[in-house]
């Protein structure tokens, strides 16, 4: 995961320098005079651009709501674990493979990460199967996620309706429904359940 912050005020050497004392978890920093130098097809240009143009009152929320989103990447444990990546999830459309994601079930600090990695991992595996025979993989791919309800993943709905038929099985334990409604909503927690 990189973690991105632009904006005119990041053309001040010491606003940059407090960012980086304040908030050591973030990994880029642009100011509007470099941002032509951002990739055309760049989520952080495209997001920049929507939230530049928004009101004052507006952009203070937005900020608002980042922080109090952000704050669980500020610990060094967090910024250590996230600093690199050791996964390749190529290996589990060409050969057998298991991973275990383990967190403390006491401290939803890491549900936060499992929820990420959970999510780039499932979305890698639905856009990669359209490369394969059939648009499904040949070696079954099944995801065991006990405590299913500790975290929340987004469209998770709408993407459980297409594993199966891509040779993708999820087995989502939890304590109850009514977890699976907080967390989704009730018509998405009844197309969860419908499609398990």
């Amino acid at each position: 995961m990189i973690i991105a912050i632009g904006g005119c005020m990041m053309q001040e050497k010491h606003i940059v320098e407090k960012i980086k004392k304040s908030y050591p978890f973030v990994d880029i920093i642009f100011g509007t005079h470099t941002l032509h130098k951002l990739p055309e097809d760049s989520i952080a240009k495209k997001y920049y651009a929507q939230v530049s143009t928004s009101a004052l009152n507006t952009l203070r929320s937005i900020i608002i709501t980042l922080n109090s989103k952000m704050y669980k990447f500020s610990s060094d444990e967090v910024r250590k674990l996230t600093s690199s990546n050791e996964i390749d999830f190529s290996t589990y459309k060409t050969q057998k493979t298991i991973t275990y994601v383990l967190s403390d079930d006491s401290d939803d600090t890491f549900y936060t990460l499992a929820s990420v990695f959970f999510s780039q991992m499932i979305h890698y595996l639905v856009r990669e199967s359209k490369t394969m025979k059939n648009n499904r993989y040949s070696i079954p791919i099944q995801f065991f996620l006990d405590d299913f309800c500790a975290y929340t993943l987004p469209r998770f709905e709408h993407l459980i309706a297409c594993l199966r038929s891509r040779n993708i099985g999820i087995m989502a334990l939890l304590q109850s429904d009514s977890q699976l409604q907080q967390n989704y909503g009730e018509a998405a927690a009844n197309t969860i359940l419908n499609c398990c």
